[in-house]
């Protein structure tokens, strides 16, 4: 396996990004090198991507999801040494379910106190000790709605914060790691714009509303900044900072309806909007480029950071399982697909493995099939 090499410089070690060697004459760059051990030539350093397939829940590199189900996009979050991975439903019996399952950073699985009632469509994030889960959808009918805010800390004790103002499912939720934002959503009475903020200790405040009413909307943070991301029919783009005051970020070139947001290290990134293979990407002070596009256009994705590597999903349920891999440059790597063709599962990082949760085909097949990838 690839390791990476380095050099003294100052007296220190430093990581070699990238080695030439003359050709001809010319610079060339190399790909790989090679040193002799015992008589036999190892690899010591390659270019290629740090990234790769571990294994799945069906060669038996890791326990499955306990239920098979659709997490979705949003359902998943950390705390402590653990990915939980919560709630979500069977689109084939309209079954939805309360389960939440833990994986630790070994990828140890266990099975915490359930949520506290069924949910599907809820949104999910990471605030200091704490992973929240809230709003949600209980039937399947995505019309009866809550305003529970589940809490679970580094022990995976389930508590419950401060509830919503209003029931809401399809909502979207980020942290720039001194709030947490639960953002729009939709019940009964139609779109929601209004914006729930949790500070480390789980005390509630009231943001600034939504420029628009969302539902089926993304969201981001570079840690200055949370990008609220399009949603359903909308193009607009609001930016929280770190005191919740809000303004306008860039727009789109196309509505943003179940896309999925994910922060890098240098740009927010979204893609998979609408069936798209469009990658927009928000640097430090919000300049929207589109630099690079994913391999084919998909939908209902999942995305997940490991590392200096952003790792987006499989797409369409009915055609493909391709991974498309980019790295802080926003240069595009092939990498081993998910093992089964599906789409509407859950990314999420622990330790040093990014997990891909369950999800569904077009076949009626629901999925308790986790893949991992990992940084050799």
């Amino acid at each position: 396996m690839a390791k990476a090499a380095y050099i003294g410089v100052d007296n220190k070690a430093r990581k070699i990004s990238k080695g030439y060697i003359g050709v001809d004459g010319v610079a060339r760059e190399i790909s790989k090198g090679y040193v002799g051990v015992n008589g036999v030539a190892r690899p010591f350093w390659s270019s290629e991507p740090e990234v790769v397939k571990y294994g799945s829940s069906v060669d038996g590199a890791i326990s499955a999801l306990s239920t098979a189900r659709q997490p979705g996009v949003e359902q998943s979050a950390g705390v402590g040494d653990y990915a939980l991975i919560a709630g979500g439903w069977d689109y084939v019996t309209g079954e939805v379910f309360a389960t939440v399952d833990a994986y630790n950073s070994e990828l140890v699985h266990s099975v915490a106190t359930s949520l506290s009632s069924t949910r599907e469509s809820l949104a999910a994030v990471s605030i200091g000790n704490y992973a929240l889960f809230g709003g949600g959808t209980t039937d399947g009918s995505r019309t009866t709605t809550v305003n529970t805010v589940n809490s679970y800390n580094t022990s995976l004790v389930r508590g419950t914060a401060t509830s919503f103002r209003t029931a809401k499912g399809e909502l979207t939720a980020a942290s720039n790691g001194t709030y947490a934002l639960f953002s729009g959503g939709i019940n009964a009475d139609g779109m929601i714009n209004e914006v729930d903020a949790y500070n480390t200790s789980l005390v509630r405040s009231i943001a600034g509303d939504s420029s628009v009413t969302r539902r089926q909307a993304t969201s981001a943070s570079n840690g200055n900044y949370i990008l609220v991301f399009c949603g359903a029919n909308n193009r607009s783009v609001d930016a929280y900072d770190n005191s919740l005051v809000r303004s306008s970020a860039p727009s789109t070139s196309s509505n943003g309806t179940n896309a999925v947001g994910v922060f890098n290290g240098t740009h927010m990134l979204f893609s998979g909007a609408n069936t798209t293979d469009l990658l927009w990407a928000y640097d430090a002070d919000l300049v929207l480029t589109t630099p690079n596009t994913l391999s084919i256009q998909r939908s209902h994705i999942d995305a997940v950071q490991l590392g200096n590597y952003t790792i987006f999903g499989s797409a369409d349920g009915s055609t493909t399982k391709v991974t498309d891999i980019f790295d802080r440059d926003l240069i595009r790597i092939s990498e081993d697909p998910l093992t089964v063709i599906r789409t509407s599962y859950a990314a999420i990082a622990v330790g040093n493995y990014a997990l891909f949760c369950g999800g569904a085909d077009n076949d009626d097949h629901v999925y308790d099939t986790v893949d991992v990838y990992t940084i050799a």
